[in-house]
């Protein structure tokens, strides 16, 4: 009798079983009594067969099924309790630790607890938490249930932390604390008909308030407490920009007038604001406004200066362009200087004068050409997104001078620190990239005070910009990094001596130019650049004539990224430990470590769960992280800077102790390809290794880092791999890699041999396996039954099924082409189907619809933006057509590619779960997959028609 715990391998010879080799696994008490209750069943069932005494079985019997009851697995009933964390916050002080909790059944808290105390406080509905600076004060949204949303509004409640005394307000739409912390801003929700709302200042040393009427919206100032707030009433005659000091309670009116005001703009640095105003025009032949800009400097003094700028006045503003409203003023670092947006003028529609009763109906025909760059779905889309892009421009404060920058609104651009140069992209010389996934792009820069606008960079794909310090422009280039020097003009390969390669070579789509691992940023003062290879962080000279790896990764296949601790840091100080993720490639083991000023790499913590969420606090060293693993809810622990003795301060989903629940573990296999891959393996709950169960297998991309992850059980959450292990499924995450032109080949050679991995471990059934996935992994769903007969039942979600008719198609959120990516994006179809049919017929479900025996559930949305669902129509009308009686489609009205609507992600939920337990487990197929439901059963169930 072996111990408990322990697993025995059986090896069936000549129709004998003969006992090879044990596997230990520790045990809690009642996973022993289990054990022991599995052995004593296998060893009565022999029994049974000996026709030995009856009452010796039922006394083996009685004491485990006494003291070894299963734990009761998840229904749906239960999912309502469960947890998962939204928005978390640490005080500055690092002794207040608010996160936000949602539950499956919506009733959500607000948890606040003293990391000193370990007090523990709990708002019922609580959202949104900010603490003051000085970290005495916590406030927070408190919302309406979903049963009293109709009825009441939002609240916000302010906590003194000390004592917690609690505020509450009404009606507030928005809160905010000045940098210093003493003071706090409410803004109410505006009443009907009404242009502005009331602002409450609240002083909160002195317990103070002062209410403010007409406010359209405020802002508070950086580093100090002054508050500026544009009011606007519903006649306009109370228009203005008004400026409070809450310290010493004086209110100004910085300029007032019928016009409106808005993009509030203060300097990070001084006491400078600016704001944008409309401009009165008439006679104008344009339908859009003109504006003007304010600014004022010194307002924390006596003696405050206002200047203004006025675009009709200067000559060098062009003539048919306006100050954009939509993006406000960016002060230039010495504050001399604001950066604008300007935007063409529209002109008005010419009235027609002619006598003519009737004007004749104008067509609205949209013209599409062959040699438009974006389509036209892509224009209108763009417009709608990016109509309120505007060309940048700078307007001098000391001498009046004005300075058209950008070139082309939908470029990117980049101010350089000093403000002496801007950065801008150029991808207009590459039509052919932009049309069909091979995006290239130029970079210019223009001196600010020449104007000299100059051609640095050419025809390069993967630009990182500017150096913090505005010395230096990074890019990738063929294997290596480049760095243009600015000051001196030239360029050099700081990578080509480095022995390590920094092309991302296992980056597995149809491109001429692979990827670098990207950049971690510059050293501050720019003195280097820091840079990735596959496992290793690099620090290199501008020059290239010095580079050091400060980690050392590759050894033990751990790869290192840096990690941004302040949010506000803009280059990383390697005087100081710097802080980096660490994550181990086929391990899937998570952590984090140090780099110490003198080099050091010093591991703080890295273990078998996944690590994540580094935060800490912005005076102290406090540090909080979340962990969790596939059995184990994400919690967050508090620690300091060393990582000394970390602390659970948090108890998500304490109730998961009273249900069984899973395990998972990583497979190591072969494609049949000779490709080495992992997938990650759940185990059922309540799993007995006396057993064979039933597999569900879920297909995307690389989803082996999912092994270490927790899933929240919910009726919302599609192909929720809890839910499946708590319905008595292991559950399959294979990895897939790619070769051009064949994806579906591909993922055949990756996810039949992990398949036949976990089948020789003798943990299931393999006649009892079924697949599912969504988007891309509903392709694989879709095509993979039509290449093989391992499952016995397929769920597809929003799939691509024709290659041919999919590559025209249009991904119609955004508006674009699907030949944008097909040939270099996720299809990695590499050429058009003209230049390799066959290759597009061998990976197409279509082609091969045919040959499908598999029993296929597909879903789409009618209005799916993005995989077009006439895929889904298609499909159905072949498999129709080519005899499959057990092709069932279901179609959500009104849905985009997600499913987003509650009710049909329930149902959905309930249908992969009955397709699953009849094809899988069994059990009696229910009457939709039999017979589907008639147009007439339908409208009779949703009340539409009267019986």
């Amino acid at each position: 009798m072996k111990a408990p715990g322990m697993n025995v391998v059986y090896t069936i010879k000549d129709g004998k079983k003969f006992r090879t080799s044990y596997h230990y696994e520790p045990l809690g008490i009642k996973s022993c009594f289990v054990s022991f209750k599995n052995h004593i069943c296998y060893r009565i069932n022999k029994l049974v067969v000996m026709k030995k005494n009856i009452h010796l079985i039922v006394l083996l019997l009685l004491p485990f099924f006494l003291f070894a009851q299963e734990k009761p697995t998840l229904t749906p009933d239960d999912y309502g309790q469960w947890e998962s964390f939204s928005t978390r916050r640490i005080s500055p002080d690092g002794q207040w630790l608010a996160y936000v909790v949602r539950r499956v059944d919506k009733k959500n808290e607000l948890r606040v607890r003293n990391l000193q105390t370990d007090s523990l406080k709990v708002i019922k509905y609580g959202t949104n938490p900010q603490f003051s600076d000085d970290s005495q004060w916590l406030t927070y949204r408190v919302t309406p249930s979903e049963e009293e949303k109709k009825s009441k509004d939002n609240k916000q409640e302010l906590v003194k932390l000390e004592s917690w005394d609690i505020q509450s307000f009404d009606k507030i739409t928005t809160a905010q604390f000045d940098d210093s912390g003493n003071f706090l801003a409410l803004k109410s929700k505006n009443e009907a008909k009404a242009k502005g709302s009331n602002v409450q200042v609240l002083d909160l040393n002195k317990g103070t308030q002062l209410s403010f009427g007409n406010v359209k919206t405020f802002s508070w100032a950086e580093k100090m407490p002054l508050i500026a707030m544009i009011m606007e009433t519903a006649d306009d005659a109370g228009n203005g920009l008004q400026l409070f000091n809450p310290q010493s309670g004086v209110l100004k009116t910085l300029d007032a007038s019928k016009s409106k005001y808005s993009q509030l703009s203060w300097h990070d640095e001084k006491a400078s604001l600016a704001v944008i105003k409309t401009m009165k025009e008439e006679d104008s032949p344009y339908s859009d406004k003109q504006h003007i800009v304010l600014s004022w400097t010194g307002l924390d003094g006596g003696q405050a200066s206002m200047k203004t700028f006025d675009p009709t006045k200067n000559k060098n503003f062009p003539a048919t362009a306006r100050v954009s409203e939509y993006k406000k003023p960016l002060w230039a670092a010495n504050g001399d200087a604001l950066y604008l947006d300007l935007q063409p003028r529209l002109e008005k529609e010419k009235k027609d004068t002619s006598k003519a009763k009737k004007k004749e109906k104008i067509s609205d025909v949209q013209v599409w050409h062959a040699k438009d760059v974006l389509i036209f779905p892509q224009q209108r889309s763009r417009y709608s997104r990016d109509s309120k892009r505007g060309l940048l421009a700078q307007w001098n404060l000391d001498n009046d001078h004005f300075m058209q920058i950008g070139q082309d609104a939908m470029q990117n651009i980049q101010i350089l620190k000093n403000d002496q140069y801007v950065l801008e992209g150029d991808n207009q010389p590459y039509p052919y990239g932009r049309k069909f996934g091979r995006y290239y792009e130029d970079r210019y820069l223009t001196d600010l005070k020449s104007g000299e606008r100059k051609k640095v960079i050419e025809k390069v794909r993967y630009n990182f910009g500017a150096s913090p310090g505005g010395n230096y422009l990074l890019y990738f280039k063929g294997k290596d990094y480049w760095v243009y020097d600015i000051k001196k003009g030239t360029h050099t390969n700081i990578t080509k001596d480095v022995n390590s390669n920094f092309a991302n070579e296992a980056y597995d789509y149809p491109v001429k130019q692979y990827p670098p691992y990207f950049s971690a940023g510059w050293e501050k003062e720019d003195k280097s650049v820091l840079v990735y290879d596959e496992f290793d962080i690099w620090k290199i000279t501008p020059d290239g004539k010095k580079a050091t790896k400060l980690t050392n990764g590759a050894k033990d296949e751990i790869i290192y990224r840096y990690l941004r601790i302040d949010p506000e840091a803009k280059s990383i100080d390697l005087d100081k430990p710097v802080y980096c993720r660490m994550s181990g490639k086929k391990t899937k083991k998570t952590g984090y470590a140090r780099i110490e000023p003198k080099g050091q790499v010093k591991e703080l913590i890295y273990n078998s769960q996944r690590i994540t969420g580094l935060m800490k606090a912005k005076s102290a060293d406090t540090y909080v992280y979340m962990t969790q693993d596939f059995s184990t809810s994400p919690n967050l622990y508090a620690t300091n800077a060393n990582f000394d003795n970390p602390e659970k301060r948090t108890k998500l989903n304490h109730f998961q102790e009273k249900y069984a629940w899973g395990k998972a573990e990583l497979v190591d296999y072969k494609s049949t390809t000779g490709r080495d891959l992992q997938g990650a393996l759940f185990y059922p709950a309540n799993y007995d290794p006396m057993k064979k169960y039933p597999m569900v297998v879920y297909t995307y991309e690389i989803v082996s880092n999912w092994v270490n992850r927790y899933f929240v059980p919910s009726e919302q959450s599609l192909y929720n791999f809890t839910t499946f292990t708590s319905e008595g499924y292991f559950v399959l995450a294979p990895d897939i890699v790619y070769e051009a032109r064949e994806p579906g080949q591909s993922a055949l050679a990756s996810v039949e041999a992990a398949v036949k991995k976990v089948s020789e471990k003798g943990l299931i059934d393999p006649s009892k396996v079924g697949l599912v996935g969504h988007s891309w992994g509903g392709y694989q769903a879709t095509y993979l039954p039509t290449q093989t007969d391992i499952f016995a039942a397929s769920v597809a979600g929003a799939p691509i099924t024709n290659f041919l008719s999919f590559m025209g198609a249009i991904h119609w959120n955004p508006g674009i082409p699907e030949v944008d990516h097909w040939e270099t994006g996720q299809a990695r179809m590499d050429v058009p189907y003209w230049e390799d049919l066959e290759a597009y017929l061998r990976n197409s479900p279509a082609a091969s619809v045919h040959e499908l025996k598999t029993p296929m559930l597909m879903a789409f949305g009618d209005s799916d933006g993005v995989v077009d669902w006439h895929q889904g129509v298609e499909f159905y009308n072949f498999a129709r057509r080519a005899g499959n009686e057990d092709f069932v489609m279901l179609v959500y009205p009104g849905e985009d590619h997600g499913i987003a609507g509650e009710e049909h992600r329930k149902d959905y939920n309930q249908r992969i779960r009955e397709w699953f337990n009849h094809y899988l487990k069994g059990q009696a197929a229910k009457d939709w997959i039999k017979e589907g439901v008639s147009f007439d059963k339908r409208e009779r169930t949703l009340k539409k028609i009267k019986p």
